[in-house]
């Protein structure tokens, strides 16, 4: 089952980069790395990690790696990944914003 990054998803991980990388570009590199690994090994028990919100069939999981939240779903297509966020970010207005 492959892992699909969603744009969002890819514009996250290059805005995780550049923050790291203020500080320490090998961190950054390294970092990142490992946030893509996780997302690869979702691979392995997709399921393994809890459901934050479901929404009719469509289930949002979250997986965690230092203060990073990896939002995603399985989907028959593979493993969608939705948004990398910094666990201080309002993910539920970002994932889930209102419609009034």
């Amino acid at each position: 089952m492959p892992v699909i990054f969603s744009a969002d998803s890819k514009r996250d991980l290059a805005e995780i980069g550049a923050y790291i990388a203020e500080d320490s570009r090998s961190r950054a590199v390294t970092f990142v790395r490992e946030l893509r690994e996780l997302c690869d090994s979702l691979t392995d028990a997709a399921l393994r990690f809890p459901v934050v919100r479901k929404i009719g069939a469509f289930e949002m999981r979250r997986a965690i790696l230092g203060n990073y939240l990896i939002f995603y779903a399985v989907r028959t297509d593979g493993i969608f990944i939705v948004r990398i966020l910094h666990a201080a970010r309002e993910y539920e207005r970002l994932l889930f914003p209102r419609s009034d």
